[in-house]
């Protein structure tokens, strides 16, 4: 699989519970990042993701729409040939 079809999945967890996932391409973090989106360390992307209510932001970019965004991931049962 090529790195640009990486679809990455960060897990958001207040306390004890899991409040949602942020289901995101690769292509789209690095459109972001270039946008200055995260920060680096050492070579590494560094994310904060904040969580207020039902909107995520990370650096002032709403990530609103790839909250549980299953979909963007899963193949739907009719996608599929069978050969």
């Amino acid at each position: 699989m090529p790195l640009d079809d990486m679809t990455y999945i960060f897990a958001i967890r207040l306390q004890d519970d899991w409040k949602a996932f942020v289901v995101i391409e690769r292509k789209k973090i690095e459109e972001y990042r270039e946008d200055g989106m995260g920060s680096e360390n050492r070579g590494r992307l560094i994310l904060r993701l904040r969580f207020k209510g039902k909107c995520i932001t990370c650096h002032d970019h709403d990530l609103s729409k790839y909250m549980n965004a299953w979909d963007r991931i899963l193949v739907k049962k009719e996608s599929l040939r069978l050969f």
